[in-house]
């Protein structure tokens, strides 16, 4: 965390002389004098506000993504994004297969004509808070057969609707050649 908020400091420094020195040329190239230093110090202030603000947006992002995992700890689905949801999946009430909007990243090798198919998505319904549960990682790449059988193993205690249709499809693509 230390590395992330030096790291976020340089990007400020690095975003407000970007932004004094892009301010400097914007006076020379319209033919002011850069000398008066009131126009070079406003565009480099300004710079500065929309390259921060940019980094502000992509760096929260980046570091979200290193802290996100998943794991089962018996019929226990963790989840851990913003925050850790965890749902019994022996005591579900559904669970469903969705399609996100992304490609999944299908090797040449696999062989099938056609687009790729999409990034699944395990969303489990029970007495708290929905979870899903994304099957592909962020390169875009199904999850490994082990995990998946793991997770259809898991979800066999599952008495709902959608479980049998679920376990049935990760099973599937646990034996998908890859």
């Amino acid at each position: 965390m230390v590395i992330v908020l030096l790291g976020a400091g340089l990007v400020v420094v690095a975003a407000v002389w970007g932004g004094r020195a892009l301010g400097k040329l914007a006076v020379q190239v319209m033919g002011g004098d850069s000398a008066s230093g009131g126009a070079p110090l406003f565009l480099s202030i300004v710079l500065a506000w929309v390259l921060a603000g940019l980094m502000g947006f992509w760096i929260p992002r980046r570091i979200r993504s290193l802290f996100q995992a998943a794991w089962l700890e018996g019929t226990r689905l963790i989840i851990r994004d913003r925050r850790v949801h965890t749902v019994d999946l022996a005591a579900a009430r559904s669970v469903l297969l969705q399609s996100t909007a992304e490609q999944l990243a299908v090797p040449a090798s696999a062989g099938a004509a056609g687009p790729s198919p999409a990034v699944p998505l395990l969303v489990v319904t029970s007495d708290g808070p929905q979870v899903r549960l994304r099957l592909a990682s962020r390169d875009r790449v199904l999850l490994p057969p082990e995990q998946l059988s793991l997770l259809a193993n898991a979800l066999s205690v599952a008495r709902c609707p959608g479980g049998a249709e679920t376990i049935a499809w990760l099973r599937a693509m646990a034996a998908w050649p890859r």
